[in-house]
């Protein structure tokens, strides 16, 4: 069966949707957006190798919030999930098409992300009832684009690589995919992906 390596990124999510999530961090709770992104990815590394969690990058951030205004007032994980994303901010219509299509192709999430996202993603996405595996830098210590990672994951799902297709918005991730034999989608609008995906699949 051929098999879909998934980013999710922003293919599942919407990245516009995303930035009114930060715009409205900043609005509700003072956030200011770039201590926001220092704190969280100054510290992914050690949140994929499970030395942080992403209770670690809340505490970053509402310390550097204290330093900057002395009136701030702490966030919580809760707090941040609930204002970051409503259901406007996942791609509905992928997700949908790749419940669809499940029956029809071995799906694996493949993604640089930390658990905490994962988990979040997990339950908002339903990974359950369509992928069949979720592979992730945080459980090897390493991401795209190294070919490494799509080398644990040709392992892991005991797919050759031109059996597979890597779905992804990041053009060096697409390289390494090509590189390895993989067939491709670059990712940029639902349209171009399921037409291309739903091709591929009657090959």
């Amino acid at each position: 069966m051929k098999c879909i390596f998934l980013d999710i990124g922003e293919v599942l999510m919407r990245k516009q949707d995303l930035r009114r999530g930060i715009k409205r961090l900043e609005k509700r709770f003072g956030v200011d957006p770039t201590i926001r992104y220092h704190a969280i990815w100054g510290i992914a590394p050690e949140m994929d190798s499970g030395k942080k969690t992403f209770q670690d990058a809340i505490d970053r951030i509402n310390t550097q919030m204290k330093r900057k205004n002395k009136d701030y007032h702490p966030i919580t994980i809760k707090d941040y999930y609930a204002t970051m994303y409503d259901s406007k901010s996942y791609n509905i219509q992928l997700v949908n098409f790749f419940k669809k299509i499940s029956g029809r192709a071995t799906i694996c999430i493949f993604t640089n992300n930390y658990q905490t996202n994962i988990d979040k993603y997990m339950t908002l996405l339903d990974f359950g009832s369509w992928a069949d595996y979720v592979i992730s830098s945080h459980q090897y210590h390493i991401g795209k684009p190294d070919a490494k990672f799509f080398r644990i994951a040709f392992k892991k799902t005991r797919a050759k690589p031109q059996e597979c297709m890597l779905v992804d918005d990041n053009p060096a991730n697409i390289a390494t995919a090509e590189a390895l034999g993989m067939h491709v989608c670059l990712h940029s609008n639902n349209a171009r992906t399921i037409r291309e995906i739903t091709a591929w699949l009657k090959d």
